[in-house]
């Protein structure tokens, strides 16, 4: 079962803040709060980037290991809360490009990231300039931290409700 603390977010945000890639690099600042979000939700995330204009690939993404959370699988908990995110009034999806999206690397992993992400991916640099590209980024990476932040909520009403249970 799912426990839910404020000890455990803190916890989490400590770990992914040591944790380094192959280069000794952290994980970006621009991601690391959605990390930490779906690490204290239970899923388990393989690599993930904030996106760049300059190099590799110009939006944000995660991957994650479509495991068992609780009784469902990894990508469906994360259709509910996408679900869930586009039907809270406070989070409606202004830009349908930036929109957060599940892509299926496999029978084994998915990756969250912005729906226009792989068109981008496919543009000339002649049409796509790194101005563009950086513009667009820009609303990529802002319509990802709003998923984070709704995440993080959903997580603080969790630690509530079980703080609530365990004073009755």
């Amino acid at each position: 079962m799912q426990s839910y603390s404020l000890e455990k977010w803190h916890e989490e945000t400590a770990r992914i803040d040591r944790l380094t890639d192959g280069l000794g690099m952290p994980i970006d600042k621009g991601i690391r709060n959605l990390v930490v979000a779906l690490k204290c939700h239970g899923f388990e995330t393989r690599q993930s980037c904030e996106g760049h204009s300059d190099r590799a690939l110009p939006y944000p993404w995660v991957s994650i290991t479509n495991n068992m959370i609780g009784d469902k699988k990894a990508d469906n908990l994360m259709l509910e809360f996408l679900s869930e995110y586009r039907d809270t009034k406070q989070y409606k999806v202004l830009d349908r490009d930036a929109e957060v999206k599940i892509d299926r690397e496999d029978q084994k992993t998915f990756r969250i990231m912005s729906r226009g992400g792989e068109f981008l991916t496919q543009l000339p640099r002649e049409i796509l300039t790194l101005d563009k590209c950086t513009e667009i980024l820009k609303r990529y990476q802002k319509e990802m931290n709003r998923f984070a932040a709704f995440l993080e909520v959903k997580y603080l009403e969790k630690v509530v409700e079980a703080q609530a249970r365990g004073k009755t």
